[in-house]
């Protein structure tokens, strides 16, 4: 399924992305739950709502099932053609939902928003320009307002980090990729991926202006941030 190249978010993947997210991110559609219960808190009417590397719209398709009568725009950013193709189609019936082709680092914020997502995207961004991104994440939210940001994250000791691989790659095999398929991926992502820990996305949170920052999410090497303005 995997090709050794560097793992591309290209039309080939995004054709079997929605598939192919729910084999590698364990507990994916109960972590795209509490995002959208966590939105109840933060979506106001008429307000809009960030979500940068939306993909293939699945976090804004069931926050807009959710809060429907509050009108909220959405306005998904993602770098992939390929991927907003597949947002523009499931959300098709809906005005209020707008996707743009360009990069988190090179988008400018038009208007303030209570509520900005980030589902497992900043961890492909160059490490040098996150704080960049989550400063200017913070400058776009009204006071009160969230940001919402889950990230693959290494385990502060290379011994925990051991065990928590070894278990992450039994539940891709649970979910049916065998382990060339494994493999091939880890490998696909070598210099595309640059997680940091917990601590240090804590620490990126706190350096870019939120004072507030809870974990609501872990499994494994998946940890999703609530930073509140």
């Amino acid at each position: 399924m995997y090709p050794l190249s560097q793992w591309s978010f290209n039309q080939e993947v995004s054709h079997v992305f929605d598939n192919h997210v729910r084999q590698s991110v364990p507990l994916y559609d109960s972590m795209q739950q509490v995002i959208t219960q966590l939105s109840d808190f933060f979506v106001q009417p008429n307000t809009v709502i960030y979500d940068l590397g939306c993909a293939t719209g699945e976090t804004i398709f069931h926050i807009n099932q959710r809060h429907k009568e509050k009108k909220a725009t959405f306005i998904g950013i993602d770098d992939s053609e390929s991927m907003l193709q597949k947002a523009i189609e499931k959300n098709h019936d809906h005005e209020h939902i707008h996707f743009v082709h360009q990069s988190i680092e090179n988008y400018t914020f038009e208007q303030k928003s209570n509520l900005i997502l980030s589902v497992l995207t900043i961890q492909f961004i160059p490490i040098e320009k996150r704080e960049m991104v989550i400063r200017n994440i913070y400058n776009a939210l009204n006071k009160g307002g969230a940001f919402l940001f889950v990230e693959k994250c290494y385990a502060e000791q290379s011994k925990i980090q051991d065990i928590f691989t070894q278990l992450y790659h039994d539940e891709k095999e649970i979910h049916g990729l065998t382990p060339q398929e494994i493999r091939e991926k880890d490998k696909s992502l070598r210099g595309v991926l640059n997680s940091m820990t917990a601590v240090e996305n804590n620490q990126l949170l706190q350096s870019s202006g939120f004072s507030t920052v809870e974990v609501f999410f872990k499994y494994l090497n998946f940890t999703g941030f609530l930073a509140i303005k």
